[in-house]
């Protein structure tokens, strides 16, 4: 692995790097301070500036040494000190393009476990009790975002313009903004379903709103409002602590959907479809041709929700 000195882009060096003003990414940038003041030394004892040749030799430190807990850390811990290391350098170091360049190539040449990626999900007893228990409004929201398979952000950014009876007036489609700024489209919602939150939310420009008291004395007219993501979190994390007893992210809902769809439809391409892991509204309209329908969706959710 290519070791060349970072001290050849500041000629005065540094023997530590520098904190970067987040708590978690500090803690580990302290720990390879540490342990450059113990091991990063010469053969008379004498401190070296830190280089690449200190950061490849922590890392096959971290990756073969056990931890204080006496256990190998975790991939995610070891990502965590990557990330940390190399924010920190380009604050410590000055570095021309040229420079920024070579180092990027030898991050990436530092090669760590990856990191196990565990989807949760509620179990279809624990989304049943969820809705059955909630007030109203929570079980519309949670029954949405389970049906949708929507994240947060998009379903609190839905207006009523962008719900529309689908072709053969069946059910209702609505066109998102998802992650990136990437439209989509999301199909098969259930007519009743839709009819059940514009009577309880009573929206006007949104489909999800929640309403303020004026506080004006002489005004006795509620002011409605868009809900904002933290607000949905906290609502349904509270549901969660008390009807289930555990905390539940609202994410979650997402995963549930996803797990439930493939476990009743088991078709990874309609699956996708609701989920919109890398489509976009001309892709859908053009060039996808398997779509979720309204049957799959009553199939699928049929005595869940």
């Amino acid at each position: 692995m290519n070791s060349t000195a970072i001290s050849k882009i500041n000629p005065t060096g540094a023997y530590s790097l520098k904190l970067v003003g987040n708590s978690t990414l500090d803690s580990h940038i302290s720990q390879f301070n540490l342990w450059a003041e113990e091991h990063n030394k010469d053969n008379f004892g004498n401190p070296l500036i830190v280089s690449t040749s200190t950061i490849k030799d922590f890392f096959d430190h971290l990756l073969t040494d056990k931890n204080k807990y006496g256990r190998k850390n975790r991939a995610s811990t070891l990502h965590g000190y990557k990330s940390a290391i190399k924010k920190s350098v380009s604050k410590t170091f000055k570095m021309s393009m040229e420079e920024k360049v070579a180092f990027e190539l030898f991050f990436r040449k530092i090669k760590l476990p990856k990191s196990a990626h565990t989807i949760k999900a509620m179990t279809v007893e624990e989304l049943q009790l969820l809705i059955d228990e909630s007030d109203i409004r929570t079980s519309l929201m949670i029954r949405f975002l389970v049906i949708s398979g929507l994240r947060i952000s998009e379903m609190i950014n839905i207006r009523i313009s962008d719900v529309l009876p689908s072709p053969d007036k069946t059910d209702y489609n609505i066109y998102v903004i998802g992650k990136g700024n990437k439209e989509g489209l999301v199909t098969g919602i259930p007519k009743l379903l839709i009819g059940e939150i514009q009577t309880v939310f009573k929206g006007k420009e949104y489909l999800f709103e929640r309403s303020k008291k004026s506080r004006r004395a002489n005004e006795n007219k509620d002011e409605l409002l868009k809900y904002t993501r933290r607000q949905m979190y906290f609502i349904i994390e509270k549901a969660g602590l008390s009807i289930l007893g555990k905390r539940i992210n609202p994410h979650m809902t997402r995963h549930t959907c996803g797990r439930i769809l493939m476990d009743k439809l088991k078709d990874v391409n309609k699956v996708q479809d609701r989920l919109r892991h890398s489509s976009v509204r001309t892709t859908i309209e053009n060039y996808l041709t398997t779509k979720i329908t309204n049957k799959d969706v009553q199939e699928a959710f049929e005595g869940i929700l």
